[in-house]
C-alpha cells in the first residue's frame, strides 16, 4: 500500500470531480448526502461495505484510531473486501461510472 498521502476534508466542489463517493460509516454517508448540491450527486455516495455481498450493506468500517494493531488489520480487511466488490461490480457491468 502506498501510504504517501495527505487526508483532507471532502468539499462540495468535489462532487464535480468524482463519479463515485465512498463513505465508511452511516454518519459520513448522511453528511456527504446532506452537502450534495443535487440529488444525483447524493445518489453517487455509497457505503463501502455495500459492495461486499457477504455482509449487510449498512456494515460500517470501524475507526481503528484508538485501538490496537488488530483493529487496524480488521479495518484494512474490510476496506480491501469493499474495494474488491467495487472492482467486481465494474467488471460485471453492474456499477457504471459516468463523469460527474
Amino acid at each position: 500500500l502506498d501510504l504517501d498521502h495527505q487526508a483532507r476534508q471532502f468539499k462540495v466542489d468535489d462532487f464535480g470531480h468524482f463519479a463515485l463517493v465512498i463513505a465508511l460509516d452511516e454518519n459520513n454517508l448522511r453528511d456527504l448526502r446532506r452537502i450534495a448540491p443535487r440529488a444525483e450527486d447524493g445518489a453517487r455516495v455509497r457505503l463501502l461495505m455495500s459492495f461486499d455481498p457477504t455482509v449487510p450493506s449498512s456494515t460500517p468500517v470501524p475507526d481503528p484510531y484508538y485501538g490496537g494493531p488488530d483493529d487496524f488489520e480488521h479495518a484494512l480487511d474490510l476496506i480491501e473486501r469493499g474495494c474488491d466488490g467495487i472492482v467486481a461490480e465494474i467488471r460485471q457491468g453492474t456499477l457504471t461510472l459516468s463523469s460527474p
